[in-house]
């Protein structure tokens, strides 16, 4: 079967009172349909790929570029989930860019990774110091409910923040599956799922996380806050992904008014 390549580009643009989807281009089976107004000031998007997964050899691309003064919240309908390959990479490749003024929340849902995927993902942001962001990524390494552990195959993950340009937040995830990473103190100590996530800027919520976490951390889990220069970082363990996808939508109500003065107003996606 000839692999899927994907292809997604948006440009949004801030025109009088409100933000538009100024630009939606898409080849092969990622796309996004009608934008959603549903009254905090930003325009709602929800990215889809019809598929529901990739196997090897497919490759998925998209670009976002948030104008100046725009407000955009992009967020997907369902998790994104890697099957098992006998031989090619499954690659996505996503990169989302904020003009001063912009106020974005990039905040998908979960990556799923089967026993024997071979998945390469990488995520970019690039900011502009006067812009505002929240965002996150999560996944999880194997099937926790199905008692399947990621004993077979390989995960490359890569998250960069450049801020004016300079990058703060260069990570790079290599797991290979049955690994001694998966239980090791100094890796992921016996939990399948991850998250990482960053606000800008996060000087003034590095508080409000740590007391969040004090509260509210996956349990049982693990949850942290640290600063970067300006760059708020928060990551997180758990055993399954229904404890990390709580805990990073309810952080994400807690740091949202503070950071773009507006109430939180979940996605209508998430309660289907």
């Amino acid at each position: 079967m000839k692999p899927w390549r994907g292809s997604l580009s948006l440009g949004f643009e801030r025109r009088g009172a409100r933000t538009v989807l100024a630009r939606n281009r898409h080849h092969g089976p990622i796309l996004v349909q009608s934008p959603f107004y549903p009254g905090d000031g930003a325009c709602h998007v929800y990215v889809l790929h019809p598929p529901g997964g990739l196997v090897g050899g497919d490759r998925l691309t998209l670009d976002v570029q948030v104008g100046g003064s725009a407000r955009a919240l992009l967020t997907t309908p369902a998790a994104t989930k890697f099957y098992r390959t006998g031989g090619p990479w499954a690659r996505q490749a996503q990169t989302v860019r904020a003009a001063p003024g912009a106020a974005v929340e990039w905040l998908p849902q979960e990556s799923l990774y089967f026993a024997g995927a071979r998945a390469a993902v990488r995520t970019r942001f690039e900011l502009d110091p006067a812009a505002r962001f929240i965002g996150w990524e999560s996944w999880c390494a194997g099937r926790p409910a199905c008692r399947e552990r990621f004993d077979r195959g390989t995960l490359h993950q890569a998250l960069e923040v450049f801020i004016a340009q300079r990058p703060v937040l260069v990570e790079r995830l290599h797991l290979a599956g049955g690994g001694e990473a998966f239980d090791a103190t100094w890796g992921l100590g016996g939990f399948a799922a991850a998250a990482v996530g960053v606000a800008y800027p996060g000087g003034a919520l590095l508080h409000l996380a740590r007391s969040f976490n004090r509260r509210h951390a996956p349990s049982p889990g693990r949850a942290g806050a640290t600063l970067v220069d300006d760059l708020l970082v928060l990551r997180a363990l758990a055993p399954g992904i229904s404890g990390l996808r709580q805990w990073l939508h309810g952080l994400w109500a807690e740091l949202r008014p503070p950071l773009l003065g507006v109430e939180p107003h979940p996605p209508r996606i998430w309660a289907t």
